[in-house]
């Protein structure tokens, strides 16, 4: 198991990204059934946690580009990070309080119209990783790393519990992802 903790300091520029970001993105969340402002933020945040902690720990794949907080009025699908020019890192985290309560899964866009992680579905590439992270506060656990054509020849995706994002996610479910990709 690996645990990465982010700082103070990233932790306040992650809090302050969240809540600049969050007005910016009002149509692509009313598109997924997302409404609760408080639950939205926290999504955000953990996210970022999950994908600082990550880059961290992929310093030793070799040098990882800087985690991007621009904020933009358009959700991205792209790699959160990339290593040296080859490899692009998809990373997805949850809460451990999400875990507690849904069970440890990460979700990914699924739907239409510009909410698709189109690399994961549309065009996987042998170079493309999911690092599946658990957050807890500050501190990230990174769960499993694959490349994502495996997750589709491993028929990892499912569809999630929640019925309102039927139609719009895929979930991968911890339990699923074979033990040899754990970490």
């Amino acid at each position: 198991m690996t645990n990465i903790e982010i700082t103070d300091i990233q932790f306040n520029q992650i809090k302050n990204f969240a809540n600049e970001v969050y007005p910016t993105i009002q149509s692509y969340l009313s598109d997924r059934n997302q409404t609760n402002k408080e639950t939205v933020i926290n999504q955000i945040i953990v996210g970022k946690i999950g994908e600082v902690g990550a880059r961290e720990w992929i310093t030793t794949w070799g040098k990882p580009s800087d985690v991007n907080f621009s904020v933009t009025k358009d959700k991205s699908f792209d790699p959160d990070l990339t290593v040296t020019v080859s490899y692009k890192m998809h990373v997805k985290s949850q809460s451990s309080e999400q875990a507690r309560r849904y069970g440890t899964s990460w979700t990914f866009g699924y739907g239409k119209n510009g909410n698709r992680d189109k690399e994961i579905f549309d065009n996987p590439h042998k170079n493309d990783f999911v690092i599946f992270c658990l957050v807890h506060g500050k501190l990230v656990e990174i769960k499993a790393v694959m490349r994502v054509p495996e997750l589709h020849k491993l028929k990892l995706f499912k569809l999630p519990k929640k019925e309102s994002l039927k139609n719009v996610k895929r979930v991968i479910y911890l339990n699923d992802i074979p033990k040899k990709y754990w970490k």
